[in-house]
């Protein structure tokens, strides 16, 4: 599977800027810092309410399915959470990617060309988000 690219779960290329939106008030917009082969690096901010939920970065390297991968998340203003042993489970069937790493589960799905969802779990937060391209 290390040959399905990222664009197989993840609509968007490197410098694509996306809004987000979610059903559970969360709001906000990124940009896809990297998109190859193996990483993909996101700039997000997210906000709830008026009040930040989430800015920073997440960069996923993808080596192989299973155990053995790295994932990188940098809050702003928070020491940076690297897990270098990270699990992935991918889908392609339903174009969707599972990334567990220390006490974040992530789930990234490609919903069309223009719209993936993203789901961020740390512990008992959860973000459901939809990333459209602008």
């Amino acid at each position: 599977m290390a040959s399905v690219v990222w664009q197989s779960f993840f609509p968007f290329q490197a410098h694509d800027k996306f809004d987000i939106d979610s059903n559970d008030a969360y709001s906000g917009d990124g940009k896809v810092l990297k998109a190859d082969a193996t990483t993909l690096e996101l700039s997000v901010d997210v906000s709830a309410f008026l009040l930040p939920a989430f800015e920073g970065k997440i960069e996923i390297e993808y080596r192989q399915e299973g155990a053995g991968n790295r994932v990188k998340i940098m809050e702003r203003h928070k020491k940076a959470v690297e897990d270098k042993d990270a699990e992935i489970k991918s889908d392609l069937k339903l174009k969707t990617r599972i990334i567990s790493a220390g006490k974040y589960r992530i789930e990234l799905s490609k919903t069309d060309s223009n719209e993936a969802k993203l789901v961020v779990k740390n512990g008992s937060k959860t973000m459901r988000l939809i990333l459209e391209k602008c």
